[in-house]
């Protein structure tokens, strides 16, 4: 059964794995790449289904692995394994798998509750000080629709400039637009970053507003 509106719910979590405790209680399907919040290596990712949907979501690539093949023998009839297995069809790339789970294995051990307080209180630090000096936010900091993402634009500064002299004082930040071609300056500030650092942040905007 579906749910009570018969529509299956897929999440792209990318922007949520890694920053805050999750839950797939009402998840059929939930993907995510590794290499932004997870702070793993690029080309590695994980997928996830919930066990009743495995027969609405039917794997695409067989292999030896996820098809049952006793002694490695073709059977008349392909079946899948009744585990995540029937999703893995053969050889895996190795290499970026070990490094996410070392990256896992390092988020666990902090801790995904304290890695959500830690970000909540750098974003709200920077958000903060910059809307001192008259920067707009673009999204709530603060309550259960923040993320640690902070976009803020300035109205009279050029933030494209302001961008560009970040980049030369060795700040990485994000330069994006609206669709009026409004500039943002975008910051994602993960629990290793430290006050200092956002402080640093800080001053050298101020010293480019003048």
């Amino acid at each position: 059964m579906l749910g009570e509106r018969g529509v299956l719910f897929s999440v792209v979590a990318i922007q949520a794995l890694g920053v805050f405790p999750l839950s797939v209680e009402h998840v059929d399907f939930l993907s995510a790449d590794a290499h932004k919040w997870m702070l793993g290596p690029l080309a590695s990712g994980i997928v996830y289904v919930k066990k009743s949907r495995f027969e609405a979501l039917r794997p695409i690539l067989l292999g030896a692995s996820n098809v049952r093949s006793p002694d490695f023998i073709a059977q008349e009839e392909i079946r899948f394994l009744d585990t995540a297995a029937r999703y893995e069809p053969g050889v895996l790339n190795l290499g970026p798998i070990l490094g996410m789970q070392a990256s896992l294995e390092l988020l666990q051990a902090v801790g995904l509750a304290t890695v959500a307080v830690r970000i909540g209180a750098l974003v709200g630090r920077l958000a903060a000080s910059l809307g001192d000096l008259g920067f707009e936010l673009a999204g709530p900091v603060a309550g259960s629709n923040a993320s640690g993402i902070l976009a803020v634009t300035h109205p009279s500064a050029e933030t494209p400039e302001v961008f560009r002299k970040l980049q030369e004082n060795r700040v990485t930040a994000s330069l994006r637009h609206d669709r009026t071609g409004k500039g943002y300056l975008r910051w994602s500030p993960h629990f290793y970053n430290t006050e200092e650092e956002i402080d640093r942040v800080v001053a050298l905007v101020r010293g480019f507003l003048g």
